[in-house]
């Protein structure tokens, strides 16, 4: 009589963190009962005997917690909180209760909030003395990632706070563009675009925050190196309301008279006329083919020089690239 093999069942592979919340608390609903007997005595072994009872869920905890006892997560990237949508998120929850708990891990003393900073302000203000939070065994930079990508996911950040949160992982944990770009589930142009924002003077970084500028005007304005002429393009924006197309076309126009100027400075009474007709001439048709701004510098004899091409972007610095025919040019 043959054996038969079992097959062992397979381990539940973690969820990327650019994948969400949802193995923390999407899954099915949760229930706060104190569980009875031997049960309820070995889950309060697992995180401290002064933990509250709660059933498991996922392998984490779900607790009924005093409010008091837990503390902000300070790496929450959100700076602003809406005064009037925090009232209203507190009237529903007086009214109806806290639909999806908080995520918290243990603290020196207390709890520190991981993920639902909205809600736990909202419960606090709605007057209630607990809440149900999911306790998640997180260190500090899984803690950061977290509170992060809640934030990314419910489009609760505006494109700063996105950004700082994005270069606090990078910076304070030393992860490149490319792992964050990866655990954030987003392109790694699309991160650095985004941490680009920050480049910009704290004025332009308000009117990107508050929403009088968008990102795509923002990204625009970097590829004017004069803070100065920045923030005159950005009111003007702001108060003719510029598209973006619009705005990119008063840059580019800014940027050629300028490279115009410094070429003329450099090859004043050096070029005979034919000279610089030709190379205009080679500047209009190479702009026309890369579809941006190009500029030829040469020397005296117009026999050797540079050739400067500028890019706005990432992207369209991805597709210059292309058109060179280089490839995996990312930087």
């Amino acid at each position: 009589m043959g054996t038969t093999d079992k097959k062992q069942p397979k381990k539940a592979k973690r969820a990327r963190l650019g994948r969400g919340l949802s193995s923390l608390v999407d899954t099915a609903p949760l229930k706060v009962e104190a569980q009875q007997g031997s049960s309820s005595e070995q889950n309060a072994d697992s995180i401290g005997q002064s933990a509250p009872q709660g059933p498991v869920e996922d392998g984490s905890r779900v607790l009924e917690l005093p409010i008091d006892s837990i503390r902000a997560n300070p790496n929450q990237p959100r700076r602003v909180f809406d005064d009037e949508a925090l009232g209203v998120l507190a009237e529903s929850i007086r009214t109806h209760g806290l639909m999806q708990p908080i995520v918290v891990r243990k603290a020196d003393e207390g709890y520190e909030l991981i993920a639902g900073e909205r809600r736990w302000r909202a419960t606090k203000l709605a007057g209630l003395e607990t809440i149900r939070a999911v306790l998640d065994e997180a260190d500090d930079q899984r803690s950061a990632e977290l509170a992060l990508i809640e934030n990314i996911q419910r489009a609760d950040l505006n494109p700063i706070e996105r950004a700082m949160g994005l270069r606090q992982l990078m910076d304070r944990y030393g992860s490149t563009q490319q792992q964050v770009a990866e655990r954030m589930g987003m392109s790694r142009p699309a991160l650095a675009n985004l941490v680009r924002l920050l480049d910009l003077e704290s004025d332009l970084q308000e009117m990107v925050a508050v929403g009088t500028l968008s990102t795509g005007h923002a990204k625009v304005l970097l590829s004017v190196d004069d803070p100065e002429q920045r923030r005159a393009l950005a009111k003007k924006t702001a108060e003719f309301n510029w598209t973006v197309r619009l705005l990119e076309t008063e840059c580019q126009q800014l940027l050629r008279q300028s490279a115009e100027a410094t070429t003329s400075e450099e090859t004043q009474d050096h070029h005979p006329d034919r000279v610089s007709s030709v190379l205009r001439d080679l500047e209009r048709s190479l702009s026309e083919h890369f579809g941006t701004n190009v500029v030829l510098k040469t020397n005296r004899q117009g026999t050797k020089g540079r050739v400067m091409i500028e890019f706005y972007d990432l992207d369209q610095f991805d597709g210059l690239l292309s058109k060179l025919g280089i490839q995996g040019g990312s930087v």
